[in-house]
């Protein structure tokens, strides 16, 4: 598959790098490394805590964090036409690191805005490995679905 337009390619690879993503963040629910899912954490930016673990609530934090997530893969997508084809799996994980992991969840998120704000070590762990899954496949998907000339 090749996407022409960057902004349709970093998009569509950044809501398929979140499958990896999402599958990491319930494994690690599952096995108790991870207090919450990662769509809890999304959608407690603008619900109370108690809300995010309902239906609704799960798939008010899934459509923010896919929504989010665009952002991600339109810059990644960005950063990689400018800088070249290389290396784009590191690429794509300091993207999503910085932008989503640092500035997002380390510092918004310790403003206090969010109802759910977690500080185990399980949790923001986990956190950091499910972004850095998701800028790797991020990285890797713009770059097979780029022309060849580009």
């Amino acid at each position: 598959m090749v996407v022409q337009d960057k902004i349709a390619r970093g998009a569509l690879a950044s809501i398929a790098a979140t499958i990896p993503q999402l599958i990491f963040q319930a494994v690690s629910v599952v096995i108790g490394l991870s207090q919450y899912y990662g769509f809890e954490l999304s959608a407690g930016v603008y619900l109370p805590a108690d809300l995010t673990k309902t239906f609704w609530g799960a798939v008010f934090g899934v459509l923010i964090w896919e929504f989010a997530s665009t952002i991600l893969g339109i810059t990644t997508c960005y950063i990689i036409h400018w800088t070249g084809r290389s290396y784009s799996w590191l690429k794509g994980m300091l993207v999503a690191n910085t932008i989503m992991f640092i500035a997002i969840y380390g510092y918004f998120y310790a403003l206090g805005g969010p109802s759910i704000a977690p500080s185990d070590l399980g949790t923001n762990w986990s956190m950091l490995i499910a972004n850095t899954i998701f800028g790797v496949a991020c990285g890797w998907l713009i770059v097979r679905w780029s022309p060849k000339e580009e």
